[in-house]
């Protein structure tokens, strides 16, 4: 003779296991945009940390070259990108090249590719192919037509959240949001972002 299952031995039914699934498919769509959205605003806030990296280095291979090296934001059909190359070397970059021959005399580059959502600029403007660009001079000195020169990082997917990285002509970058595109955690540019290069 067969012992009897109790009911707390059974296994799920159909419409239970239908209705759990219907319970995570609505939990899922009400997640999904906010992952969406902190996944493209890490991004923003890594770029930008990656900028700044990138623009210690060029200041830092000005004083050990002893040589101006400059750093460059340039944009082509499918990306963005940087570049920080020898003050001196032929001013022909173009950012659909691959990484390492952007530029001639190119120390160090990034692409980032338009599908990532975010967009660097300088000075509010995307250049291509005559730019405008910031060198480090041999003493570590920021030397532009710009003071500070500004590098923007702009999220272009969903909502419009921008990084700014100001560099003085001490040559330190700083970083800021912009009031109306403010992101959590950074301090809010000046009206006037010339007055970042003269606070401490």
């Amino acid at each position: 003779m067969f012992d009897r299952c109790n009911r707390s031995d059974r296994g799920f039914t159909l419409v239970e296991m239908m209705f759990v699934a219907a319970v995570l498919a609505i939990l899922l769509t009400i997640a999904a945009p906010s992952m969406t959205k902190m996944i493209e605003m890490q991004r923003l806030k890594s770029t930008t940390a990656e900028i700044v990296t990138n623009l210690q280095y060029a200041r830092s291979e000005a004083v050990a070259h002893n040589q101006d090296v400059s750093f460059s934001v340039l944009s082509s059909a499918g990306s963005t990108c940087y570049v920080t190359w020898m003050q001196g070397a032929v001013n022909k970059c173009n950012c659909a090249n691959p990484p390492g021959s952007i530029c001639t005399g190119e120390l160090h580059s990034v692409s980032i590719p338009k599908s990532t959502g975010v967009q660097v600029k300088q000075n509010q403007v995307v250049v291509a192919p005559i730019y405008t660009q910031l060198f480090f001079s041999a003493d570590g000195l920021q030397n532009s037509a710009f003071n500070p020169f500004i590098i923007h990082a702009v999220l272009t997917n969903g909502a419009a959240s921008e990084l700014q990285v100001a560099v003085c002509q001490m040559g330190r970058p700083r970083i800021c949001t912009p009031a109306a595109n403010a992101v959590a955690g950074y301090p809010v540019c000046p009206a006037n972002i010339a007055e970042l290069c003269t606070t401490p």
